[in-house]
């Protein structure tokens, strides 16, 4: 996975993972060398801990990080800091889901071979350009390195059994990986079949099953100590039975149906290493096709997004006695090709056409002194030019320029101890679909084609603490806090004229989110404990209310023990307070408590893993989801490496 560029400027975000399997863990800030941006990250022990159905399994308790949409594995969407998923970038294996569909998700695949996940907070254009607005998300899946190092062996076939009773999963992979002079080849194949899911409130909800198909593999090249090559593919397949609207119940206006997802990806990874740089080059093609078949009268709706493009980047390092700098540049370039389809005519909800970017950016990261003496003070400005162009199959086109900026400071005190403040900028060109969409929204009712839209635009402040404490001999006390604020100005949202029986994307005037994140944790021997809170308010400056989608308060904690070498026990606690900040007319959510507790016993060649989900089967629901969620649920995982 291209890796982000660790500025300083990180989000005090708690990530607990077991290291090695003896200790907790906390996120620390790491002056970054690479292309990468301040990211808290999860490892994959903990990964394995979480055992992954979805990417949600994998991040959905980190404070301010919200996935909404409902239990339907074809609708969940990420929310960072009070920002929707088309807000933010989501980077598999380094290259971007551009998929963006009303009623459809924003991840799709297979995430039971995950080798680490990072997540970043705020505005990243400066790096990534559009779509990086409230963050990103990125993921990567095992090469046979991974494999090799995890293992201790040089080839090997690891067979997996796992299942899940809330809607009576069971999933087989089989993944076979190696090391054969300069090659290293990894291929894994996973199967599996769930019925309808279980609520909290012990119904099944109705279209909710599904049946997935995925075949991986990652071959690299060792050309040489300094240079390699890794090429990556991937198809996913998700059968389904579900409404066209997987967010939503069935219903008069949301019928049931079938859909089919498939996910191809073809992704190059060349790596060149100097004594002072080293150089990336990342050409990549991603195409997502979603299906879905009404059932009452046949009708098929295709919608389809194809990916192409390269990411170069290079990194070059200098060090002196009291000064150190990494400075990234780089240049990106990516074309998107949308294709609708009612049956065999043009689908007006999704209409054709083609949008390209190109982007080149430059970020120094400069550091003065040492913590141990007087201090350690790393600067980190970035610039990022981008010029985008996005055109139908008839019409004119929407085009723009762009130029993104950040400046962060930080200033490590003493070992391990950080302050630090920023500013970046940000902006999100509009989609294909905001812009050109047409044909009918609801009975009565029709969309609007608005190609005059103009790209969101926003600005983030932030600053806070990152300090880790040594208590006695050994134990370890973090304590953690950031406090954000985003002006946003031109956001897009989607505006119903009831009245006129219209609706139209537009650009609203100004949206103010702030809010904060804290965490704490302290490790002794062989248990650990942590704590963390996020809280994000939203703002619409026109109205003087609340945006309706913000995400409510939630506290998250964990506590894991270590009784022997290899085994592992835990629980984690989850507490989301009622949304009351709504605007006017808009139900409140109630406040919901829930806990899981985990097991985990690595022996030989064996390795056992159980979870207990919604331990004690809470009836609730996220704000801003529509269905309830997922009930009690018991998974488990066993695997035997030959």
């Amino acid at each position: 996975m291209r890796n982000f560029i660790l500025s300083i400027l990180s989000t005090a975000t708690l990530t607990i993972h077991a290291q090695e399997a003896t200790q907790l863990q906390a996120i620390t800030v790491n002056p970054g060398l690479n292309k990468q941006g301040s990211a808290s990250s999860i490892d994959a022990d903990q990964l394995r801990t979480q055992m992954p159905n979805t990417l949600r399994d994998g991040v959905g308790n980190m404070p301010n990080v919200e996935f909404v949409g409902g239990p339907r594995n074809q609708a969940q969407s990420p929310q960072i800091r009070g920002l929707s998923a088309d807000r933010i970038l989501i980077l598999e294996d380094g290259v971007r889901q551009n998929f963006h569909s009303g009623h459809n998700g924003r991840t799709f695949g297979d995430f039971s071979l995950l080798e680490d996940v990072e997540v970043v907070k705020g505005p990243w254009s400066s790096l990534y350009g559009s779509g990086a607005m409230g963050g990103a998300i990125s993921f990567r899946r095992a090469t046979a390195a991974d494999m090799i190092r995890r293992s201790n062996q040089d080839r090997g076939v690891q067979v997996a059994l796992d299942g899940a009773s809330a809607n009576d999963l069971f999933g087989q992979r089989i993944t076979g990986f190696g090391k054969a002079g300069s090659f290293e080849p990894l291929i894994s194949v996973r199967q599996s079949d769930s019925h309808d899911i279980r609520l909290g409130d012990g119904r099944k909800l109705d279209y909710s099953s599904s049946q997935t198909f995925d075949v991986y593999s990652a071959l690299t090249y060792r050309v040489s100590q300094s240079q390699n090559f890794t090429l990556k593919l991937n198809r996913f397949e998700d059968r389904a039975d579900t409404t066209l609207d997987p967010e939503m119940e069935v219903g008069p206006l949301n019928r049931a149906g079938q859909s089919q997802i498939i996910k191809q990806d073809a992704v190059g990874e060349y790596n060149l290493a100097g004594e002072r740089w080293d150089f990336h080059a990342k050409p990549f093609h991603r195409q997502t096709q979603v299906k879905k078949q009404r059932l009452s009268d046949g009708r098929v709706d295709t919608q389809i997004v194809g990916t192409t493009g390269i990411d170069l980047w290079n990194n070059w390092r200098a060090k002196f006695e009291n000064f150190e700098t990494v400075v990234t540049f780089g240049s990106e370039y990516f074309e998107d090709r949308t294709d609708g389809r009612r049956n065999a005519q043009e689908l007006a909800s999704f209409p054709d056409g083609k949008g390209g970017q190109l982007g080149i950016y430059l970020q120094p990261t400069l550091s003065f002194g040492q913590a141990s003496e007087r201090g350690r003070l790393t600067l980190t400005p970035g610039l990022r030019y981008d010029a985008y162009e996005i055109k139908p199959e008839t019409g004119r086109s929407n085009e723009a320029k762009n130029l993104s900026a950040k400046a962060s400071a930080d200033f490590e005190y003493r070992p391990r101890r950080h302050v630090f403040l920023g500013w970046g900028q940000a902006f999100n060109a509009p989609r294909m679909q905001d812009l050109y969409i047409s044909g009918m929204h609801f009975p009565g009712n029709f969309f609007v084609a608005n190609p005059d839209l103009k790209p969101e635009r926003a600005d983030t402040f932030e600053a806070g603490s990152k300090n880790d404490f040594t208590v006695g001999d050994n134990d370890v006390l973090t304590l953690n806090g950031t406090y954000f604020r985003t002006e946003a100005r031109d956001f897009i949202a989607r505006s119903v004229n009831f009245a006129g029986g219209t609706t139209q994307f537009q650009n609203m005037d100004r949206v103010r989110l702030e809010g904060f994140e804290l965490s704490t944790l302290y490790q002794r021997g062989s248990w650990g404990a942590g704590l963390s809170y996020g809280q994000t308010r939203s703002l619409d400056k026109e109205s003087g209310e609340p945006l309706t989608d913000t995400a409510a308060d939630q506290w998250t904690g964990t506590f894991q023990l270590y009784p022997a070498e290899n085994f592992s026990v835990g629980t984690a606690l989850r507490v989301a307070r009622k949304q009351d900040h709504v605007p006017t007319g808009t139900s409140q959510t109630p406040g919901y408590f829930t806990e899981d507790f985990f097991a985990n016993y690595k022996t030989g060649r064996w390795d056992y893993r159980v979870r207990l989900d919604n331990a004690f089967d809470r009836d609730y629901r996220s704000h801003t989801s529509a269905i309830k969620s997922t009930g009690r649920d018991v998974r488990a995982t066993v695997s035997y490496l030959f």
